[in-house]
């Protein structure tokens, strides 16, 4: 999945660099290091969920931009995610064309144009 994502984003936003981790603690330590214009980030990550290391991020950062991936028997932590102020959702699986469409759509241009990284496990 991480290869998928990261080929999609590579391909579909110029000048994008991606960047992965492969379990929530590690998700958090990255995004403090690097301060991402945007992460995705899975709910289904090993040592710290997805949940805990976005509420993390967004209690620590509130102005992150986190593109939440999620299986159709996690949707009862949107409401949670919501909460916290994450804006994009995408039930896996997904067309990784969308993905690259949200990644765009949450991003301005400067952004984009600057780096787009995502955190996101699973591959």
């Amino acid at each position: 999945m991480r290869k998928i994502i990261t080929r999609a984003l590579s391909a579909g936003i110029s000048n994008c660099f991606c960047t992965e981790a492969s379990n929530g603690e590690e998700a958090v330590s990255k995004y403090f290091d690097g301060r991402p214009a945007i992460v995705v980030m899975d709910l289904n990550m090993p040592n710290k969920s997805g949940l805990d290391a976005t509420a993390e991020i967004m209690r620590r950062d509130p102005k992150a931009t986190i593109v939440i991936l999620t299986a159709l028997d996690q949707r009862w932590a949107e409401e949670k995610l919501k909460a916290l102020g994450i804006k994009a959702f995408l039930t896996k699986p997904f067309r990784p064309e969308t993905l690259v469409d949200v990644v765009k759509r949450l991003a301005t241009p400067v952004q984009v144009e600057m780096r787009v990284r995502k955190m996101e496990t699973n591959g």
